[in-house]
């Protein structure tokens, strides 16, 4: 009789493609963790040596300062936008103030309450000089409205 050969010794099931593809899917995902973990470590690189200067970083380090430092731009950026926001409300209230034709003392404390304050938070929050040396007097000079009925009050 002549040899026979079978289909079986070159079927493979899914069971058996699966075992086979399993530690190499594995490396993959490997690779791809370590790589991102290295572009972290590039793009960080002032950061880390900061922090830690001259030492070898594991993967658990890069990824802890990671996440600190993200945690830093969120508040930094936070804290930056109440800043601005006050600081653009203010104006807005004080180009109002100013507009109106009669200063009276009334009014000059309001005004000189409301750069006590915004100096005071800007101070507080502004990790940024830049925010500070705004100065406040820019808002008032506006042109004064000449008729007082040109502006309407809900009062």
């Amino acid at each position: 009789m002549a040899p026979s050969t079978t289909h079986r010794a070159f079927h493979v099931t899914t069971k058996e493609k699966n075992k086979l593809r399993k530690p190499i899917v594995e490396k993959m995902r490997r690779d791809r963790i370590n790589a991102s973990i290295e572009q972290l470590k590039t793009l960080l690189h002032k950061e880390f040596h900061q922090q830690q200067p001259g030492s070898k970083l594991e993967k658990a380090d890069i990824l802890e300062m990671t996440a600190g430092f993200l945690k830093g731009q969120v508040k930094t950026s936070t804290k930056l936008g109440y800043s601005q926001g006050f600081s653009q409300c203010l104006q807005d209230s004080l180009r109002f103030l100013s507009l109106q034709a009669p200063q009276q003392a009334a009014e000059m404390r309001v005004k000189e309450y409301f750069h006590g304050s915004q100096n005071a938070t800007q101070s507080r929050f502004s990790p940024d000089p830049l925010l500070n040396s705004v100065p406040p007097q820019v808002c008032m000079k506006q042109p004064a409205i000449s008729s007082p009925t040109a502006l309407w009050r809900p009062w």
